[in-house]
């Protein structure tokens, strides 16, 4: 009872926006996703076939953790973060998300994305946020895949090395650098030091641009 089989069946959402805490920014409910019933998401290869200076030639650029024994298939909703009218990260209302969300058959949580207002929390929060939903994903045998993404590697790191004392993180979501544009080469660069320093498997956001 609960285990989540990847297989979700439509539903609507209803729900409340957080508080913004930037002000004149008028924050307005999510759209409600849709959800198919079934999203098989094929396990990524350990090389990752890249072209580097724009060469014709492919190169192999190996990532210890990116995906090897994870398997991803189904809805994977990023989650919002919840605020009290003080400002603070209401915790009970995100856990009450989190069940309301697996219990309308989605396969897994994301929080700490975008959609979490991640740039606006402190690092207590990120992780009491994160500790929360470990805590559901435990109880509901549902994957967690955390938001660990900035345009800076060494944050990006930072990040990923934190995961290591939360318990039940699947695995690591983390996004190509904005903002800086870096080249192939950067961008393979980038995510080996994110691989070498990971202790979950990495997903790449990929935001083309």
């Amino acid at each position: 009872e609960g285990r989540i089989d990847g297989s979700v069946e439509p539903t609507a959402a209803s729900g409340v926006a957080p508080r913004t805490r930037m002000a004149g920014v008028d924050t307005t409910a999510p759209p409600i996703p849709n959800m198919p019933e079934s999203t098989p998401v094929p396990t990524p290869k350990t090389a990752l076939r890249t072209i580097r200076h724009r060469s014709d030639i492919p190169s192999e650029a190996t990532l210890r953790l990116v995906a090897r024994d994870v398997q991803l298939r189904g809805v994977y909703v990023p989650l919002i973060t919840p605020f009290a009218a003080d400002g603070s990260v209401a915790l009970d209302a995100l856990d009450d998300l989190a069940h309301r969300y697996l219990d309308a058959g989605v396969a897994g949580l994301v929080p700490l994305g975008t959609t979490g207002e991640t740039p606006l929390l402190e690092p207590d929060e990120k992780r009491a946020v994160l500790e929360v939903c470990a805590r559901v994903g435990r109880e509901r045998q549902a994957q967690v895949i955390a938001g660990a993404g900035t345009n800076s590697t060494h944050s990006t790191v930072a990040a990923l090395e934190a995961l290591a004392g939360v318990d039940g993180i699947t695995a690591a979501l983390c996004v190509v650098p904005y903002y800086l544009k870096p080249n192939q080469a950067g961008i393979v660069a980038h995510f080996e030091a994110l691989a070498a320093a990971s202790p979950v498997p990495v997903v790449v956001y990929n935001i083309p641009s």
